[in-house]
């Protein structure tokens, strides 16, 4: 009656799936992994960024996914939580983050008009964020986790913790500045009896 460690890593697995089919994710890490540079974050998951050249123009857009907290839901029928198995609630956080340029959408306007121009990265952030609540929209089954151990296994919309945070340190690639936002992310899974 309670989440194996092989039950944990699907979760985490699947909901990264999930994440990865956002608009702008390059990568889609299920794990709060840190790396020390931005060449050891492509080392390790981009082997075609394998120049000094590709790593350096090559933008970093990526989301984590860390475990924070867990809630059980409350029993009303204790015969039906002995046959059916607890309901627990496993929230998580996405760290959403895309480095910064200064290249804005319109590169072609005139300096005035340049001047009042978005900055594409910052636009491609939070239009990753709309994508990323776009996908756990409402309740929604996780499908890569069916067949699975789960009588439930759902999402539930995102929630964002904080607010965007612009122009700062990647939490996980040192070194690396960009728009960052973290966001709540609530599973719910019906234990294996």
């Amino acid at each position: 009656m309670s989440l194996s460690s092989q039950n944990i890593l699907d979760i985490a697995e699947a909901v990264s799936g999930q994440i990865a089919l956002a608009t702008n994710v390059d990568y889609a890490i299920p794990s709060p992994f840190l790396f020390r540079k931005k060449e050891d974050f492509f080392a390790a998951l981009d082997d075609d960024q394998d120049t000094k050249t590709k790593i350096e123009t090559t933008l970093l857009r990526a989301a984590w996914l860390r475990y924070l907290t867990f809630e059980d839901e409350g029993d009303t029928d204790d015969n039906a939580r002995d046959i059916e198995g607890p309901v627990r609630t496993l929230v998580y956080e996405i760290t959403w983050f895309t480095e910064s340029t200064f290249e804005r959408l319109d590169q072609d306007d005139t300096p005035d008009d340049f001047n009042k121009q978005i900055r594409k990265t910052n636009h491609e952030h939070v239009t990753g964020i709309m994508s990323l609540c776009e996908q756990f929209q409402g309740v929604n089954s996780i499908p890569a986790l069916a067949p699975s151990p789960f009588a439930v296994a759902e999402t539930i919309s995102l929630a964002q913790i904080d607010n965007t945070e612009t122009d700062v340190e990647c939490q996980f690639v040192p070194g690396v500045i960009g728009d960052q936002t973290k966001l709540e992310c609530r599973i719910r899974v019906q234990l294996p009896c």
